[in-house]
């Protein structure tokens, strides 16, 4: 998971900027300083090209890789002000990084993020090795997320996780993903004469817990008082129409 995450950074890097005066050469990867622009642009490199670098910045002397926060909970982020963004080869919206409580700042850090960028969400994700996510970032990760990094976070058995599922497509098919892993229904409910859901469910946002009782199984609790017994699945295609819910 790790390792598709750091494709993933990699690949979606562009909008790497050299300086005035360099159409004619070769462009490379290479950190220029921040200048700053007129009021109302954004802070950044003057001129753009979309290359193969990954998307990059400097804070204190250390240089870290960009992300997105497309797996993480960003209302859940409590910043402090780091440091400085001294150099980068990307537009930067603010010069500024923010380290998350308890999160060694070496090794993690956010920014805000350039709209241009068209990345998920208000922050950018500053990795200091992108081949390491530190524990201590867990606390943020979103387990409803499809990036959901399983191996470095894997849910706690015997710990209630707070959920919305959203099961607009019934019980009987395939939902997901959650934890890093798809799950379905284990003997899905009848379905009610009247239309209405089971007692104790909602058609649609259903907010309650999620238990996990080992690797392969957990339930879920409805906040209206029904529960869901459910299985891991390995292969969410296996059913011709897969109809994923919204784990929020």
């Amino acid at each position: 998971m790790l390792m598709a995450m750091a494709l993933a950074l990699l690949a979606s890097a562009c909008g790497v900027h050299a300086g005035p005066g360099d159409e004619g050469d070769d462009y490379d990867c290479g950190l220029r300083p921040l200048e700053s622009g007129p009021a109302g642009l954004r802070i950044g490199i003057q001129k753009a090209r979309a290359t193969l670098c990954a998307a990059e910045v400097e804070v204190g002397g250390r240089t870290y890789t960009v992300g997105d926060t497309s797996w993480l909970h960003e209302e859940a982020f409590e910043l402090t002000e780091y440091a400085p963004i001294t150099r980068a080869n990307t537009t930067v919206a603010e010069p500024i990084a923010y380290e998350l409580a308890d999160v060694d700042p070496e090794q993690f850090l956010v920014m805000l993020d350039d709209p241009a960028a068209h990345r998920p969400g208000r922050f950018a994700t500053l990795w200091g090795d992108i081949r390491h996510l530190p524990a201590s970032v867990c606390q943020y990760a979103n387990p409803g997320a499809a990036g959901y990094p399983a191996d470095a976070c894997p849910l706690q058995t015997g710990r209630t996780y707070s959920v919305q599922i959203d099961f607009r497509c019934g019980y009987e098919r395939p939902i997901g993903p959650y934890g890093g892993a798809y799950w379905r229904v284990i003997d899905p409910p009848a379905a009610q004469p009247s239309g209405q859901p089971p007692p104790g469910l909602a058609y649609g946002a259903d907010p309650g817990e999620i238990e996990l009782h080992d690797a392969d199984h957990m339930t879920f609790r409805s906040e209206m008082g029904g529960e869901l017994q459910l299985e891991r699945i390995d292969d969410p295609d296996l059913n011709p129409d897969p109809c994923e819910a919204t784990w929020l």
